[in-house]
């Protein structure tokens, strides 16, 4: 049982270390966690509070994003990573859905990536606290993006 437990936790370490190297840094009052996957040309990090699995807000890190501007409903302007953005109606795993929205960003790098950034919160105060996050967040960092495009 010791063994499986300290496999865990190794585990653990990995994904947050993972998280460290590829998710943009999280501001020091920020509430939340990131939880890292790495796909074939992608990088996706979901933020999370402490202690849950539920995904309060998203990035996904590259060529091929599941979302379309042109064929979305728009919402309000907005701020993520210090650039004014247009949020649009998002895709919910919650039953109502009613705080998920989402947006698209071409990033200035060298990558020529883009950042989809989408919230999935449960509620008015949880949607104000990610917008706050996100617009203090620096998606160009000096974090490795994804492998070239395939």
């Amino acid at each position: 049982m010791g063994l499986l437990a300290l496999l865990l936790a190794c585990a653990a370490t990995a994904r947050a270390a993972d998280a460290d190297r590829f998710c943009p840094p999280l501001p020091a009052a920020a509430h939340f966690v990131w939880s890292h996957y790495r796909g074939p040309d992608f990088d996706v990090c979901h933020a999370l509070r402490p202690g849950s699995d539920s995904t309060v807000f998203g990035i996904y890190f590259g060529w091929h994003p599941s979302f379309n501007p042109a064929r979305g409903t728009r919402l309000d302007p907005g701020v993520v990573g210090g650039r004014p953005v247009t949020w649009f109606v998002g895709a919910s795993m919650r039953a109502d859905g009613a705080f998920a929205q989402q947006t698209l960003i071409e990033l200035t790098d060298a990558s020529h990536a883009v950042a989809h950034v989408w919230i999935d919160a449960a509620s008015q105060e949880e949607l104000a606290e990610s917008l706050r996050v996100l617009a203090q967040l620096s998606l160009e960092s000096s974090r490795p993006l994804p492998r070239t495009p395939p």
